[in-house]
């Protein structure tokens, strides 16, 4: 059984910017696409 709860899926450093990270982050958002 799989166990519940949040799981890690992208580390993130929060004390670092974007462009700072480990892996680059992707912004979703477009405006053609609705929210």
């Amino acid at each position: 059984m799989a166990p519940y709860g949040s799981r890690l899926v992208v580390p993130v450093d929060l004390k670092k910017k974007p462009w700072e990270q480990e892996l680059l982050l992707h912004n979703r958002w477009h405006p053609e696409i609705p929210p």
